[in-house]
């Protein structure tokens, strides 16, 4: 019986060592660089994703990826959505910056048609070129910026920040058969951006849809960015204050004749200037003197009544002899008073002025003597094309 199972024992250890011989080395794994450093960066998801693909940005960027390419700056997750601003509404700054938020690979290879859908949020306009869609068939990790094809470079602004609108494109034929990769471009200067806000994105097979005009908002327009000259004029958005007075407007001459005070009911940022009015005479907000090129300019700002029994405003501009008093030509007006403001929306002013020749000037706000009460001013900024600032 012993020797038997012995037998049986050396049969079985010899068909163990045929069978091993039999086997792939386990720890061989084919296709793979020995030093992944040395090559292209293997993607998370090697094949692409597969249609549909959805994102809903509502608490992460999901596997879409950031990239910045010039400047500062990133997508963020915001209010449910993947936000895009170079303004900070805590330090009041603006940093210049333009970054891509990418989307991981995508298998469009079995395709015949596909279309790329999302809901937005466009604040701030500061030109269509500074918030765009791409696509790609060649990203490059190590250029992010390159090798781009536009796919949406129209935006519509909205009015608030509830009422999002929509995209519905189509993928162009030429990518389609291909793995692809689609990206929301954002781009910004130092002195003033846009918001961009984007969820609920989307790539599936099929056509796009038309997609219907988005309604006008009934949300009164309440905006948080400052509104920034382009030069002409520092702190229009009266954001900045010293010894009580915002920073520029105390004019020497008495051009700006009121009383001013720093008001926490702002169109935008934290703060506008509110200029007191009386009944004894027209009260003046006024700039700082400052010499200007003939040209044509405009001036646009926005006024609020500080109390229930309104307002009233004028726009213009004070000249001044060479020894620095206002010369006998007095005060420049365009246009009428703008009469009966409102305490309870702001009001645009917009009007345009010509100098004929270079001259000194201080820009005026007139708070009028009838009614004499005390006015809001915020967001005034002055713009040109022909004319600018005298060195």
């Amino acid at each position: 019986m012993k020797k038997f199972l012995s037998f049986f024992a050396a049969a079985m250890l010899a068909v163990g060592f045929t069978s091993c011989e039999e086997v792939d080395d386990p720890y061989v794994t084919p296709d793979v660089p020995e030093n992944p450093s040395d090559s292209t960066q293997v993607d998370d998801n090697v094949n692409g994703v597969t249609l549909p693909y959805e994102e809903s940005f509502e608490k992460s960027l999901g596997q879409f990826k950031n990239y910045t390419t010039d400047g500062q700056g990133a997508w963020v997750i915001d209010y449910s959505t993947a936000k895009a601003t170079g303004y900070d509404n805590a330090s009041k700054v603006t940093t210049a910056g333009t970054y891509y938020l990418v989307s991981p690979e995508i298998d469009l290879t079995n395709v015949a048609e596909a279309h790329v859908a999302y809901e937005y949020i466009l604040r701030y306009d500061r030109g269509q070129e500074n918030q765009q869609v791409y696509i790609t068939a060649a990203f490059d990790e190590a250029n992010p910026a390159a090798g781009w094809t536009l796919l949406n470079g129209t935006h519509t602004e909205g009015k608030d920040w509830n009422t999002f609108s929509k995209a519905d494109l189509q993928v162009p034929a030429e990518f389609l058969g291909k793995k692809v990769r689609v990206a929301f471009r954002y781009n910004t200067n130092a002195t003033s951006g846009s918001t961009w806000e984007v969820k609920n994105f989307l790539i599936a097979q099929g056509k796009a849809s038309d997609v219907p005009e988005v309604e006008e908002p009934v949300i009164p327009d309440t905006p948080d960015t400052p509104v920034v000259s382009d030069g002409l004029v520092e702190n229009g958005s009266f954001e900045s204050w010293t010894s009580g007075v915002p920073t520029s407007w105390k004019p020497k001459s008495s051009a700006g004749n009121a009383t001013l005070a720093q008001s926490t009911d702002a169109r935008t940022g934290s703060y506008s200037v509110l200029v007191k009015g009386a009944t004894s005479g027209n009260k003046r907000l006024g700039y700082k003197e400052t010499t200007y090129k003939a040209g044509t300019y405009t001036v646009t700002f926005y006024a609020k009544a500080a109390t229930a029994d309104g307002a009233s405003v004028r726009a213009g501009y004070a000249t001044f002899n060479a020894d620095g008093t206002i010369n006998s030509s007095g005060y420049k007006y365009m246009d009428g008073y703008i009469n009966g403001l409102s305490n309870t929306e702001w009001t645009k002013v917009e009007t345009t002025f010509t100098l004929d020749a270079d001259q000194q000037i201080c820009w005026v706000v007139m708070n009028s003597k009838n009614p004499g009460k005390d006015v809001l001013i915020d967001d005034f900024t002055v713009s040109t094309a022909d004319g600018g600032l005298v060195e």
